[in-house]
């Protein structure tokens, strides 16, 4: 007996064990305490990847998008074990067309991953979950630490105040590597 003839057996049951899958798919959710945010429009977009504080997580999917779904989960996990320092987005693409064409969009699932309001990093794909807390950590790792008192950033365990680095400079056209002569 296939399949099918095996749901036309269980009738009015098979319902309820759809029921029950999603009453389970949704405690497992409920356990995760990662807050995934849906939006809607570029505003949203713009105002959801400018959070200075930490890094931004944007997955670009589809509903009808397999590699999506199953890179769902992985995410929301992973980014639930940096607490606060990293928060998740996601944009339907068929919903976002625009927003979809702005960032170039060109296969999914697309993950983007923004500081400050800048793009810092991206994958591509389906990737094995450690690949994708990898990706995460180097980002997290670049956040200034969490102020203490006077709300500058500080670093090394005295609490001495960061160094600035020096602004760069542009090269002059003339120039040549050492060792090396013009002709």
């Amino acid at each position: 007996m296939g399949i099918l003839g095996l749901l036309l057996v269980l009738g009015t049951g098979c319902e309820k064990l759809r029921k029950a899958a999603k009453e389970a798919s949704a405690s497992k959710t409920s356990g995760s305490s990662t807050e995934v945010h849906h939006i809607v429009g570029e505003s949203e977009f713009n105002s959801f990847i400018n959070q200075s504080d930490k890094v931004v997580v944007i997955d670009f999917y589809a509903d009808w998008c397999g590699p999506c779904r199953r890179l769902a989960p992985i995410l929301e996990k992973v980014v639930g074990e940096f607490d606060s320092q990293v928060v998740l987005g996601k944009v339907n693409i068929d919903n976002n067309k625009n927003l979809a064409a702005k960032w170039r969009i060109s296969s999914i699932p697309d993950v983007r991953i923004f500081r400050g309001g800048k793009q810092v990093d991206a994958f591509m794909g389906l990737i094995p979950e450690a690949k994708v807390r990898q990706f995460i950590q180097h980002q997290v790792s670049k956040l200034p630490p969490p102020n203490v008192e006077s709300g500058t950033a500080t670093s090394g365990k005295d609490g001495a105040k960061a160094k600035k680095e020096p602004p760069i400079t542009r090269m002059k056209k003339d120039w040549v590597p050492p060792g090396v002569e013009r002709q």
